[in-house]
């Protein structure tokens, strides 16, 4: 599954764990408003029916009118490492889960009431409380060996029946995009097109990234709060080991790994001067500061 979003001042694709996290702060900061209201911004594009006639139309004319509306806007696509993608949805889906599920979680998991008990939390279970403990938050309040054993308890509940992230592939749409933006079925600009690596770019020009509402204003601000880090990283460092033992026996990771892995490599050959530098947006900036761009 992806998403993309008018921003204002440039056209942001993107997916789950390929910047969603980053597009939902740039929303909060603009509008001054929560999560969840950021996130109903997102435009899905959904890669079973992206090649189909109707929904095909569909997305060549929202796309066309926001560039007929606005020539001199930028249009920005997020990819990242298809593995550390994978890693992080993994993570995500054992989060929400537990989160979603806190009933089903305590009553089935021990492990859960034993982190609950380690953080010296009770839970009292009241309509619109949310549950007190998530992974991601307090897993540094666990050792390793019941953070192990509570993964390992939530993996099980959870496989195969993700809650959307692990099965979310993003890149097939991303290729599929490329294709008609640069074949002309979009009447776009393709001076316009801005590929960019969450894991592999250079940050020289993130003031501008931030100035066309590409990257939260975070990132100037703190430098710690890098694109670059998954919102699961602190997390990650300690379950790596774990994932890669699970993940070899996991078909959902390898099959998305196989796909994602083709669709990276397929847009890294053939779309590579397409791919953000600092020089290539200034460049950009500099010909809309000279109407050159029409």
């Amino acid at each position: 599954m992806s998403h993309y979003v008018d921003t204002g001042k440039s056209l942001v694709v993107f997916g789950l764990k390929h910047g969603s996290s980053n597009i939902t702060q740039v929303f909060k900061d603009l509008n001054d408003i929560d999560d969840h209201a950021a996130r109903e911004k997102f435009i899905q594009i959904n890669a079973e029916t992206l090649g189909g006639d109707k929904y095909f139309t569909l997305h060549r004319e929202l796309f066309n009118d926001k560039i007929k509306n606005n020539k001199n806007l930028p249009i920005f696509i997020f990819i990242r490492d298809p593995s550390t993608a994978a890693f992080s949805a993994w993570i995500e889906d054992l989060d929400h889960w537990l989160i979603k599920n806190p009933f089903k979680a305590l009553i089935e998991i021990p492990e859960v009431l034993e982190a609950l008990k380690t953080l010296k939390l009770q839970y009292v279970p009241i309509e619109g409380i949310n549950f007190p403990f998530n992974l991601k938050a307090h897993h540094s309040y666990l050792d390793n060996k019941k953070l192990s054993n509570l993964v390992l308890a939530l993996d099980k509940k959870v496989n195969p029946f993700f809650y959307g992230h692990l099965l979310s592939h993003h890149l097939i749409n991303v290729v599929r995009l490329l294709k008609r933006m640069t074949y002309g079925e979009y009447k776009i600009n393709t001076n316009h097109i801005f590929i960019l690596d969450l894991d592999d770019y250079d940050p020289k020009a993130n003031e501008l990234l931030v100035e066309y509402n590409i990257f939260a204003k975070d990132v100037i601000k703190n430098p710690f709060l890098d694109v670059k880090n998954h919102s699961t990283k602190d997390i990650a460092k300690r379950l790596k080991p774990l994932y890669e033992k699970l993940s070899k026996e996991n078909f959902d990771t390898n099959y998305r790994l196989a796909g994602e892995g083709m669709c990276y490599d397929h847009i890294k050959e053939h779309y590579k001067q397409y791919f953000y530098t600092p020089q290539r947006f200034k460049n950009f900036i500099r010909e809309l500061n000279t109407n050159k761009i029409i």
